[in-house]
């Protein structure tokens, strides 16, 4: 079962004018850790993801799952 989605989160990097950051990097760490955790691109977790997780143009990032 998938715990996060950024479909729904509608992830967006913004710079401190608070305009889109084209091609931002999204890395995804075990919370209070450096433990980087495996991200996957599919509620199934059967596509992972190479991290850093890069944003389009807009700033806005692709779906992100993790595991429970």
């Amino acid at each position: 079962m998938a715990k996060l989605a950024a479909s729904s989160l509608s992830f967006r990097a913004y710079d401190a004018n608070g305009l889109p950051v084209s091609g931002a990097s999204l890395y995804v760490y075990s919370a209070g850790t450096t433990t980087q955790v495996t991200t996957y691109s599919d509620a199934a977790l059967t596509i992972e993801q190479a991290q850093p997780i890069a944003g389009n143009a807009a700033g806005v990032f692709p779906p992100v799952y993790v595991p429970e």
